[in-house]
């Protein structure tokens, strides 16, 4: 946090919204993929799914 000039009495709490972003995607992704799933055939369905880890990474 130091090297994104965050000051020391709010850094705590800067890396817990940073670290909920990073860690967000757990709480709807197997969600979605599961939806992907059940929704198109199973090899587009997979595509689909690397696809966007793939365009998010």
């Amino acid at each position: 946090m130091a090297e994104a000039g965050v000051p020391k009495q709010i850094s705590g709490s800067a890396m817990s919204v940073g670290s909920f972003a990073a860690y967000a995607s757990v709480f709807w992704a197997y969600a979605l993929n599961g939806w992907i799933i059940d929704n198109f055939e199973k090899v587009t369905a997979y595509q689909t799914i690397f696809s966007i880890g793939l365009g998010v990474s």
